[in-house]
């Protein structure tokens, strides 16, 4: 077991590097070099998860009484790749075996096509002032001008903030369709071609669909229940109420009568909530990311976790990174200051060439080393970063951070604790390396300390004046959370507009999500029921830190996200704190 404990350490680191790098690299070559590499390494990887002469060794391992002896992860470890090796078909006839095997090199080929169509995508859209309406000043200093006009913006595609202030439609309308139609029907066509490749996979292997064999291995285990789950929670929203809500303050926004016809659109709902924020709850975005100066959310971000979890951060400021802003820190035990926790890295803002979205990236996973006699050596200290676009800080202002962008510094940071702080024996079961659907609940149970009023105190201090968000306009922001909550959940509701298709550049379908975007909401379900041991035992004890730290985080994936969830909270987790949470259950 040992060799294969040790390529393990080196594919994942690799793999980890490449998938980084070709990320935020400031070198458009070394971009390109690192996809074109993990293509190569792609279809190697196959070919090794198709080597009968392993699955062979694994099973005649597996019936010696010297497996018997295996325990923890070191037992879970072999069941797992007998279990990948039968779902890989190495069970099946050879000529079954080279029939998935062709096929999954060409969904692997078609996967990087997919993803590297939307990344070298240059889609902009020139725009005047006039028609960008209602959008900050400190928006439009990012921004720079088309050399064809001087009167107009170049937009890049990143629309949220359009989206939610521009009190233009027309618009709204169009940056919304431009973004949806990145990458165009090249990519539409490979995403119909790899979904058909998946499902005949799967038939090979015997599942009726690409469905059935994903969730096998998820918290769910089969569509069924996911539907059940979905339709258990879907039921209970009160969906239509609020979608009429929206109706009627879209015909007054727009001076019509009441019966006239009135469609709220996919670029609709974000402006309309936003102007509920703003009018019937007097929450203003731009007055509370005053509160929220980026260095200051960091400094308290980092000091409320050093409580919860019994560690501290070090910034090491001696080592060359990728691009000269990123930072690097370690993460050390207090209760054991010699041992090196973990390591990562902040690249917090957006320049060209590099990821544009938020998202936590692996880099070296956890792992202990060991000699030839399986004695044990040394431990391996994970590596990650989160890889971020926050708005720049100007000569006039720091950067500011609206509260929703304070919420995805909180979730990738709850990524980045799940993925450091893990003390597992192999890489295999480090960090986030756990079931599709459980994966964020520790990242989404982070966003609700970003709701509540103890810790949204302590969080905030204006740029200018040094006090935190008054009592009054905190009760404000969490009364408004629940505005359009439920049609958040339920937006497949909408009206889909002829000109848009999400397939065109919905990276997650061949991010591993196919099949498990579901997963967002089931886990979100989890994560306000663990949240429930901080509210009732406090936000900031110590004691409750260090039980989801050494009980969920540290465990990383050695056990099933049912058993860690079921030993955090001495319970099973149901979904009264989850329903609760959006206002939907009131007791």
């Amino acid at each position: 077991m040992l060799p294969l404990y040790k390529a393990d350490n080196e594919v994942i680191h690799f793999t980890n590097l490449l998938d980084l790098l070709s990320e935020v690299s400031l070198s458009e070559e070394v971009r390109k070099k690192c996809r074109e590499c993990r293509e190569i390494f792609s279809k190697f990887s196959i070919e090794q998860d198709m080597r009968v002469d392993l699955f062979q060794s694994l099973n005649a391992f597996n019936e010696t009484e010297e497996s018997k002896t295996l325990k923890g992860e070191h037992s879970r470890y072999l069941e797992k790749m007998l279990r990948d090796f039968k779902r890989d078909g190495l069970d099946l006839s050879e000529e079954k075996r080279e029939e998935l095997k062709k096929l999954r090199k060409i969904i692997s080929t078609k996967e990087i096509e997919y993803n590297k169509n939307i990344t070298e995508d240059v889609t902009k859209l020139s725009l005047t002032k006039w028609q960008l309406a209602g959008l900050e000043e400190d928006f439009f200093g990012g921004l720079k001008k088309d050399p064809e006009d001087e009167s107009q913006y170049l937009i890049e595609m990143k629309y949220f903030p359009i989206l939610k202030e521009c009190t233009n439609e027309e618009t709204r309308k169009q940056v919304f369709l431009k973004y949806g139609q990145r990458a165009g029907s090249q990519n539409v066509e490979i995403l119909e071609h790899v979904a058909g490749l998946r499902d005949k996979c799967a038939r090979v292997l015997g599942f009726p669909t690409h469905y059935e064999f994903r969730t096998e291995i998820n918290m769910s285990k089969n569509p069924k229940n996911v539907h059940d789950f979905l339709n258990g929670v879907l039921e209970k929203l009160p969906f239509e109420e609020e979608l009429d809500q929206l109706k009627t303050l879209k015909r007054k926004l727009n001076n019509l009568n009441k019966n006239d016809e009135c469609e709220i659109q996919l670029w609709d709902w974000r402006f309309l909530h936003q102007y509920l924020m703003k009018t019937k709850s007097a929450v203003d975005e731009t007055e509370i990311k005053e509160y929220f100066p980026m260095e200051f959310v960091l400094e308290k971000l980092f000091e409320i976790f050093e409580l919860l979890y019994s560690i501290t951060f070090k910034e090491v400021t001696d080592e060359a990174i990728w691009a000269p802003e990123v930072k690097r820190y370690e993460i050390w035990d207090k209760e054991d200051p010699n041992f090196l926790i973990g390591i990562f890295y902040l690249d917090l803002y957006p320049r060209d060439g590099k990821f544009s979205h938020f998202a936590e990236f692996p880099i070296m996973p956890s792992y202990t080393n060991f000699d030839e006699q399986g004695n044990v050596v040394s431990r391996q200290a994970p590596h990650a970063s989160l890889i971020c676009n926050f708005n720049k800080p100007s000569k006039e202002k720091p950067s500011l951070l609206k509260h929703d962008d304070v919420v995805t510094m909180y979730h990738e940071a709850g990524h980045l604790f799940h993925e450091l702080l893990t003390r597992s024996t192999l890489s295999e079961f480090s960090g986030t390396n756990v079931e599709s659907d459980f994966l964020e609940a520790p990242s989404q149970m982070n966003e609700f300390f970003c709701w509540n009023k103890e810790s949204l105190k302590k969080i905030s201090k204006h740029y200018k004046t040094n006090k935190p968000l008054p009592d009054e306009l905190i009760d404000k922001m969490i009364a408004a959370k629940n505005l359009s909550a439920t049609l958040r959940k339920k937006l497949c509701g909408m009206n889909m507009h002829p000109d848009l298709n999400i397939a065109t550049n919905f990276g997650h379908m061949v991010w591993n999500y196919e099949a498990n975007y579901y997963g967002y909401l089931w886990s979100l379900v989890y994560a306000a029921d663990l949240f429930t041991k901080f509210e009732d035992g406090g936000v900031f004890s110590k004691e409750i830190g260090m039980q989801f730290h050494k009980k969920c985080l540290e465990i990383g994936g050695t056990k099933d996200g049912m058993e860690i969830m079921e030993d955090f909270l001495g319970r099973k987790p149901n979904n009264l704190s989850f329903l609760k949470s959006i206002g939907v259950y009131k007791n």
